[in-house]
């Protein structure tokens, strides 16, 4: 540490307050609990307000410093700009005249000090920092200009990655948006000059059908993983099948639900929810069926499954199925509304020519989300 800083506990520069607020009544004041102080960022969240108080909180004001020392590595800490009431949880410090508040503050996010915090908890379930420890913890101490002048330049470069962070987000909505974009040519024939033809997704098709409820058919999950993989909507994610969330059902199930058994090559679609429209093909070698929100669509040798899967993910098809949707408790496709749906259809040399265009400009595409 350089010779003009000094080093001294932190209790000798941040006070600890133990002001307590007693209501003899349900109060309503503004409240901060642990859920209300963002994670690292020495925000609060916007749904910090005032709340019924009935019990013991500690007292804040303007300007002290609220510390959470309940689960230290999420990394709690705010500096005040009105009055309230806290948990109990929440440590609360009045700041003295040796150290800024802001300073304080950003010594106090440090991945040091959360470490060190984090190291030293009592407690397994609900893992505490001792207010002792945080108390007696080494505090260095620059001159107030130079601890000005630390958080100048700690938020000019915060500010600097806010802006880069705005940027890349940026430049992903731009991606999409290109994706789109790539996606609607393709089936416009603006990419491989191809005349196309509407035809019914029924016509293409050998089977169209849905799933259904294990609990309907009488089955219980199961976890184990050498079942029955029971793929949900979920896990058909636009363009590819996730797997983070697995669930698996006897294998039995599949001889009561013999029609939605799939095979390798269908294309999925998701019918019912938030997340109608998203489609993917099932390539994997694993014995799946699927439940209710999700529709199964087995294609005939005329259409290929990656062409398929294309334009039902693009926003143009999404546009006209999303007006079939019935909305009730929750909005949902019907198999009829999925056999209506209108392809543009060219022959099988001509769908893989439209597949190559497709792929070859959202390959760059990747790679830049991939840089990003």
């Amino acid at each position: 540490m350089r010779e003009d800083w000094e080093e001294v506990e932190l209790g000798q520069v941040l006070i600890q307050s133990k002001e307590k607020h007693k209501p003899e009544k349900t109060e309503s004041l503004f409240y901060i609990g642990l859920e209300h102080i963002e994670k690292s960022t020495g925000c609060l969240t916007d749904s910090v307000g005032l709340a019924e108080i009935k019990t013991v909180k500690n007292k804040f004001r303007r300007g002290q410093l609220l510390y959470g020392k309940l689960r230290p590595y999420l990394n709690k800490v705010y500096l005040s700009n009105s009055a309230g009431v806290c948990s109990t949880d929440i440590l609360v410090f009045e700041v003295s005249q040796a150290v800024l508040g802001k300073f304080a503050l950003l010594l106090m996010l440090s991945r040091k000090f959360v470490n060190d915090m984090s190291e030293n908890t009592n407690g397994v379930n609900l893992p505490r920092v001792s207010t002792k420890y945080v108390n007696a913890y080494p505090f260095p101490i620059p001159p107030l200009p130079e601890q000005r002048a630390i958080v100048a330049k700690i938020e000019e470069l915060f500010s600097d990655l806010d802006k880069g962070i705005a940027d890349l987000k940026k430049a992903q909505d731009q991606l999409k948006v290109y994706r789109q974009a790539v996606l609607k040519k393709a089936f416009e024939g603006q990419l491989t000059n191809t005349q196309m033809t509407p035809r019914t997704l029924d016509s293409l098709t050998s089977i169209i059908t849905k799933g259904a409820s294990p609990k309907w058919q009488g089955f219980d999950y199961t976890t184990d993983s050498n079942q029955l993989l029971f793929v949900t909507s979920e896990n058909v994610r636009e363009g590819y099948i996730s797997l983070e969330k697995e669930k698996y059902l006897p294998v039995g199930f599949n001889e009561v639900q013999k029609r939605s058994v799939l095979q390798k090559g269908d294309v999925l679609f998701n019918i019912v929810g938030a997340s109608i429209g998203r489609a993917a093909i099932f390539e994997l070698d694993k014995l799946s069926n699927i439940n209710q929100a999700v529709a199964l669509i087995r294609l005939d040798e005329e259409i290929l499954n990656q062409y398929v899967n294309y334009f039902l993910n693009s926003e143009g098809a999404k546009q006209e199925y999303l007006k079939k949707q019935v909305e009730v408790a929750r909005a949902n496709l019907s198999l009829q509304n999925v056999k209506d749906i209108e392809i543009p259809f060219c022959n099988v040399d001509e769908q893989r020519i439209v597949i190559q265009e497709i792929e070859s400009r959202l390959s760059v595409c990747d790679k830049v989300e991939e840089s990003i």
